[in-house]
């Protein structure tokens, strides 16, 4: 492998139409980009994902294989908006915010 690894999150593997085009999108440009670079999705339907676009998949709802797959990471790209309060994507959105020392800011800043 000659460019990054990049781990893709978002509102994968849920048969969503929109969340699904915004990956083939994605996963396209970075391949025209960084051939030489590797891809891994997050994923509710890792297996599916996998096969259609030829890219690794991580299980979304696995901490421990989220968390194994951000350590081995160049890059983590947040493709879509899963993430609010509400969701359930927000526990792998957590994840990604203390391997990168990342802390929202209070609601009080400016």
């Amino acid at each position: 492998m000659n460019g990054p690894r990049v781990l893709i999150s978002g509102y994968y593997g849920f048969g969503n139409l929109g969340d699904e085009a915004l990956l083939d999108v994605i996963v396209s440009r970075l391949r025209a980009a960084y051939p030489g670079g590797s891809i891994d999705v997050l994923s509710a339907d890792p297996a599916a994902t996998a096969a259609r676009l030829g890219v690794e998949s991580t299980p979304r709802a696995d901490l421990g294989a989220v968390r194994r797959a951000i350590d081995r990471a160049d890059v983590v790209l947040s493709g879509a908006a899963a993430c609010s309060k509400m969701s359930p994507a927000c526990a792998a959105c957590s994840i990604m915010r203390g391997s990168c020392g990342l802390q929202r800011a209070p609601t009080n800043a400016r």
